[in-house]
């Protein structure tokens, strides 16, 4: 009989209406999206319902793909100190940093885009920072989503990113985002069944 495998994916954000529908909030709002697609859209994957997961420091569901046991988590803790409750995930189901995937939000990427990577520098991004210091590699994956907004350079955007990051979103680039949630969540399950 062939054991199950394990892989993590964790949506990072802020707790507390304040911080919703911010860019920094982007893991944390496509985490509940992908949720509510796999319960709709897969009615044959086995899924429970979010749970909160004291001794992890997140609310936790759990999603079956043939053997194949999907740890899907959302840190309850603030954006720099996600490394927390990363690190008791990955302890709690025995993980390794390489079936960890991170998803959040990218300034360095124009809204519309995203992107996986693997074994990447922080660029700054705090949560990506708190996770590196507490599992102390950055060898794990990352679903990146783009939030820059596309009238900004890059580089004028890295330097004012933290005024950026916690503020609300426009209706129209959160739409811009939404309409890419279905390409993310192919390219999340191709990462899911080929990693």
């Amino acid at each position: 009989m062939k054991q199950n495998k394990t892989k993590i994916i964790v949506g990072l954000g802020n707790p507390g209406k304040i911080y919703e529908n911010t860019p920094h909030n982007m893991g944390n709002m496509f985490m509940q999206w992908f949720f509510e697609f796999i319960t709709k859209e897969h009615p044959d994957y086995n899924i429970t319902k979010w749970k909160n997961n004291k001794s992890v420091l997140a609310k936790i569901a759990v999603l079956q793909i043939q053997n194949t046991n999907i740890i899907l988590a959302l840190p309850n803790v603030f954006m720099n100190e996600s490394g927390l409750s990363v690190a008791k995930i990955a302890e709690f189901y025995n993980a390794s940093p390489q079936q960890i995937i991170i998803i959040h939000d990218d300034t360095d990427l124009a809204i519309g885009h995203f992107k996986i990577t693997y074994g990447c520098s922080s660029a700054g991004h705090k949560g990506i920072e708190s996770i590196m210091a507490n599992i102390h590699t950055q060898n794990f994956w990352r679903l990146k989503i783009g939030v820059r907004p596309k009238h900004l350079s890059q580089s004028i955007y890295r330097v004012k990113a933290g005024d950026f990051v916690l503020k609300k979103m426009t209706i129209q680039n959160t739409k811009i985002i939404k309409n890419l949630y279905p390409n993310i969540a192919k390219e999340l399950l191709r990462w899911i069944h080929n990693t």
